[in-house]
């Protein structure tokens, strides 16, 4: 389940800011910033409004529990000369891959399926019509 700091990272990495540039948009120091994000210190409510406003999130976005997923191993980027992604890169499309997931995921929750015609049979191609 999701931290307030995991929130405020995947905020962060959705705009691709990285925690120093976050931190002054933000007002306060990179250390700061850091110990929010890995959930050694917990935010007040006055620094979440903010933190809502640079991030373009609405306040409760930083509430939500969900898990949230890294890239695969194999996406990862290797220390190389040319990368056509970079690091910044990367974490931007995981953070928009998470909260869409997390949309996603309310969506589900909330329709109700309703069975609205029989389920369809399994196609056999040598018993289909020519």
């Amino acid at each position: 389940m999701a931290a307030v700091g995991e929130m405020l990272r995947l905020a962060r990495q959705r705009l691709g800011f990285t925690q120093k540039a976050a931190a002054a948009r933000l007002g306060i120091l990179q250390p700061v910033l850091s110990r929010y994000e890995n959930s050694i210190s917990e935010p007040d409510e006055a620094f979440l409004l903010r933190a809502s406003q640079v991030y373009e999130v609405p306040r409760a976005f930083f509430d939500i529990k969900d898990p949230v997923y890294g890239p695969p191993v194999s996406v990862h980027p290797m220390p190389r000369a040319k990368a056509d992604v970079t690091a910044r890169d990367l974490d931007m499309v995981t953070a928009e891959l998470n909260i869409r997931v997390m949309h996603l995921r309310r969506f589900l929750e909330s329709v109700r399926l309703h069975r609205w015609c029989e389920p369809i049979g399994a196609f056999h191609p040598d018993r289909s019509k020519t």
